[in-house]
């Protein structure tokens, strides 16, 4: 069970990548992210209907089982980040490397609700 999303920045607009988890649609996709086995970049894969913090992403166009993703968004505190942590996939999300304006710095993100660390986007 698994649903395609179309990359929305790369030049080939049929390119898909798959959620394992949900195969339901959903479309807000925040965060800028690039698969680092393949350089491309892609939307974010966090799905609104997905509770599952274990859930595992495809990138199809390198065909490898990919979590290290990197943050293109560490300029901007204030953009919504879907929290991989907490079910409330509202809840925002904190850069803290901001400091750093590096576009493909290592990410560290916490929620500021819960105060769950997420996965550093590597």
């Amino acid at each position: 069970m698994s649903r395609d999303l179309t990359c929305l920045l790369c030049d080939d607009m049929s390119r898909d990548l798959t959620c394992l988890l949900c195969d339901d649609m959903s479309s807000d996709l925040t965060c800028l992210l690039t698969c680092v086995l393949c350089d491309d970049m892609f939307r974010d894969l966090t799905c609104l209907l997905c509770d599952d913090m274990s859930r595992e992403l495809t990138c199809l166009l390198c065909d490898k089982m990919s979590r290290d993703l990197t943050c293109l968004l560490c300029d901007d505190m204030s953009r919504d980040l879907m929290c991989l942590l907490c079910d409330d996939m509202s809840r925002d999300l904190m850069c803290l490397l901001c400091d750093d304006m590096s576009r493909d710095l290592t990410c560290l993100l916490t929620c500021v609700l819960c105060d769950n660390m997420s996965r550093v986007l590597t």
